[in-house]
């Protein structure tokens, strides 16, 4: 699922078994459906325990 936003775009995507949610620039932003190649920079990560939902 893509949601723009206004300043930016948040993006709900499949990564294998795992859901990941991620923000973009909404010039840059994958459109519906699209295969796209990530990079992510985990300095700005946050990652949830899926059992608890908290942050780990």
């Amino acid at each position: 699922m893509v949601e723009p936003t206004g300043a930016e775009t948040i993006g709900f995507m499949r990564f294998g078994e795992l859901e990941v949610v991620g923000r973009f620039d909404p010039d840059e932003a994958p459109r519906m459906g699209e295969t796209i190649t990530l990079g992510i920079d985990m300095s700005h990560a946050c990652l949830f325990d899926p059992a608890t939902k908290t942050l780990i």
